[in-house]
């Protein structure tokens, strides 16, 4: 039974740091980041990584204090709805408008 949540624990861990490195990916390769592309593997490496070294950070503050790390993860689930709230806010709002404004600049 253990196992069979450690394993479970440990796939849903190293899916979302490969969603998350995808993501970082998309980012560095539209330019939000500096452009570093490592000549051995000819991919940005660094942002590859950088979600990894975030959950290893968190994984430290959970070893430190669960309070902590229980308060990284409510600011990111409020984050989460403040902005599916503001998508929704905003279409509802353009529905109603006499000329709807464009939803891209």
């Amino acid at each position: 039974m253990v196992c069979g949540l450690l394993v479970i624990s440990l796939s849903v861990t190293l899916f979302s740091i490969a969603s998350a490195s995808r993501l970082t990916w998309a980012l560095e390769r539209d330019g939000a980041f500096a452009k570093v592309i490592d000549r051995r593997h000819n991919v940005f490496v660094r942002v590859v990584w950088l979600p990894v070294f975030i959950v290893m950070c968190l994984a430290c503050l959970n070893i430190a204090d669960t309070a902590a790390f229980q308060a990284f993860v409510a600011l990111g689930s409020i984050g989460l709805f403040v902005s599916y709230f503001i998508a929704i806010a905003r279409m509802i709002h353009n529905r109603f408008q006499a000329t709807p404004a464009p939803l891209v600049d």
